[in-house]
């Protein structure tokens, strides 16, 4: 999730990045900036969305949260073309404790992909992930503390 106040930089380089999504601090989605990156193209088709307790947290750490949920802010960039969120429940972040799946769950009736991500710790979670027929899971701590090996989990999910 891109703040209201570094968007600018992407928007100056004009290389967009392949994932991107724009709230303000008020919670107001920068649109017309969102549409400079035709979120229908092949180079911008995802959405991060960080969110604690169904609150979009732009900075990433839902030390501070928007009024506008995680839903509605999927509805939304589901509108202007995003075809794929990424979404990243804060408070289950490293935790290993398993991943937002029914909230990830409720992202999907937009009508969008949904990747999950956040709180992976076995392959129990990623079988709980393709079970819900989420469209993957980011995997990070659990491969680092060596919870499971990258084989293992692509095999879980074959």
């Amino acid at each position: 999730m891109i703040g209201g106040n570094t968007i600018e930089s992407f928007l100056a380089r004009r290389q967009p990045p392949k994932n991107i999504a724009a709230a303000n601090d008020n919670g107001n989605l920068h649109a017309e900036r969102v549409n400079v990156f035709d979120l229908a193209s092949d180079s911008a088709n995802n959405v991060g969305i960080d969110a604690k307790a169904g609150r979009v947290a732009p900075r990433g750490t839902g030390a501070e949260l928007l009024a506008i949920t995680a839903q509605d802010l999927t509805m939304r960039v589901a509108g202007l073309g995003a075809r794929t969120v990424i979404y990243n429940e804060v408070t289950r972040d490293g935790m290993l404790q398993g991943p937002d799946i029914e909230g990830a769950k409720s992202l999907a009736a937009a009508g969008v992909e949904v990747i999950v991500s956040g709180g992976v710790g076995s392959l129990e979670h990623l079988r709980a992930v393709k079970a819900a027929r989420l469209a993957g899971a980011c995997v990070g701590r659990a491969l680092y503390d060596g919870k499971f090996t990258v084989r293992e989990a692509l095999a879980c999910l074959s």
